[in-house]
């Protein structure tokens, strides 16, 4: 017969498994906003030394949405 009630080692799986999908987002999601960041700082670091002009560094920066 059927019940509503699901079987504590399937709820414990599940539960173990939706852990570990969202550890994998807040991974991804951290990952994602660190490698924006480098790379405006990089930006930033190659437009105080000179090696790129303000033109360049502008629309650089423009395209990263900041």
């Amino acid at each position: 017969m059927y019940t509503i009630f699901i079987d504590p080692t399937i709820r414990f799986w599940l539960s173990i498994g939706l852990v570990l999908i969202i550890i994998v987002i807040i991974i991804r999601f951290r990952a994602k906003n660190n490698l924006k960041s480098d790379s405006l700082e990089l930006l930033e670091r190659r437009y105080q030394r000179g090696e790129i002009s303000q033109e360049v560094y502008e629309r650089a920066r423009k395209r990263r949405g900041k």
